[in-house]
Order: C-alpha cells, then structure tokens, then sequence
C-alpha cells in the first residue's frame, strides 16, 4: 500500500493505492532513453522506507531511483546493496474518493 510519505510515482500512484508487485521481476533493464510512459515501475526498499519509483542501474554498483516528473521529488543515487528491488509494478488499485 501507497503510504501518504510515499509521492515517487504521484501521481501514477496516489496514498492510499494498492500495488500488484511481481516479485519475479526484479531486474532493472537499462533505461536506453525511454519515456515515462515506456518505463517500468519498481517497488523497492530504500534506506528510508518501500517505495514506488522508476529505477535505472548506472554504474556496476550505483542504482539511481528516479521519482516521476510531477511528483515534485528528486533523484537519488544509491549503491547497489542500499536498496532492494521488491519487484516491479504490475496493476494499482486506487483508493475510493469520497464524495
């Protein structure tokens, strides 16, 4: 579940939001200058906590966490064995609006 801390993907991914994770999937393909619309998204765990997040290997042992454009956040850098890949994205449901 998409904690309200949790803005990365905002708003693919509002608070509140259940995520579908295939843990098969924990690979992160090159990026190769992909959209965000062509990209996948990843749950992974971070130093601070789960989070949902776009996910490009730089270096060998460097793992950048890129958030989506609208989402106000920055990306951050991390070495391979800070983070661990969940799985990647495969469905949200989205929380009920209130009327």
């Amino acid at each position: 579940m998409i904690g309200e801390e949790d803005v990365n993907a905002s708003p693919l991914t509002p608070a509140g939001s259940r995520l579908l994770v295939n843990k098969l999937f924990t690979e992160v393909p090159p990026a190769n200058n992909l959209s965000y619309h062509d990209r996948e998204l990843f749950y992974v765990l971070t130093p601070h906590g789960f989070t949902c997040v776009y996910a490009e290997i730089v270096e060998r042992d460097k793992i950048v966490l890129t958030p989506h454009p609208d989402s106000g956040n920055v990306r951050e850098e991390f070495n391979r064995d800070e983070v661990s890949i969940i799985g990647q994205v495969a469905g949200v449901l989205y929380p009920r609006l209130k009327l």
